[in-house]
């Protein structure tokens, strides 16, 4: 996945009816209430899995359990999400620094490093 597929698919994941951002929660969902709680990499694996965050969240918890805590949830995302763990790093970081998911999208779409 590159920058622009990366950005695509955040907006997507975040625009999929019941999603909210959330900068304590990765992907956890609550079917019967309907809404899920997303990152900026969490709505990035919606977006990719087209909006069935159901299913996301238990492809993210698949890999994490796998994992044992013993991998960097920034690795888990960027395999999921095909990228690199440095721009799963710094998305997370931006995210995590108060920038939205907008202004993530942007920020990868524009292509640099500011």
């Amino acid at each position: 996945m590159n920058r622009t597929q990366l950005a695509d698919a955040i907006l997507k994941g975040k625009q999929t009816e019941g999603v909210k951002e959330s900068q304590t929660a990765y992907v956890t969902a609550w079917q019967t209430r309907g809404i899920c709680l997303a990152c900026a990499l969490g709505c990035a694996l919606i977006g990719k899995l087209d909006g069935d965050y159901l299913e996301a969240e238990r492809v993210f918890r698949a890999k994490a359990h796998k994992a044992l805590n013993q991998i960097p949830v920034q690795v888990i995302f960027a395999d999921i999400l095909e990228i690199s763990t440095d721009l799963a790093v710094e998305v997370e970081f931006r995210h995590l620094n108060n920038q939205s998911v907008e202004e993530i999208a942007a920020w990868l779409k524009k292509g640099d490093d500011q």
